[in-house]
């Protein structure tokens, strides 16, 4: 009985600690601001393959490794990162509010 009650008040501490992040915030941040406005202008590239709006995804590849090289950060600790977020929508919402603001203020 006492194992039982010794293992459950080390199951209640982990559960309440709060969990962390594999990316902060603060580094997060960026990344998205970045790849999203990358994503804009994948649409205004126009070729022979690309009209009308169209995502031009080669493009697009290209400058999400640029940007994740430029931010020391590999593509699967991004989607680990973004694996972790999603997981957690209190900390991506809030992760996007923020984002949202940088991206009007480029806008400005």
């Amino acid at each position: 009985m006492r194992k039982f009650a010794v293992v459950a008040a080390c199951m209640l501490l982990c559960s309440c600690a709060k969990e962390r992040p594999p990316v902060s915030e603060d580094k997060m941040l960026p990344l998205i601001v970045e790849l999203h406005m990358a994503d804009a202008f994948s649409t205004q590239i126009r070729d022979t393959l690309h009209k009308n709006w169209e995502k031009n995804y080669d493009s697009l590849s290209v400058w999400t490794l640029r940007i994740l090289e430029r931010n020391d950060m590999s593509q699967a600790e991004f989607s680990e990162a973004m694996d972790w977020y999603r997981d957690h929508p209190d900390q991506l919402q809030a992760l996007y509010e923020r984002a949202a603001d940088s991206l009007d203020r480029v806008k400005r």
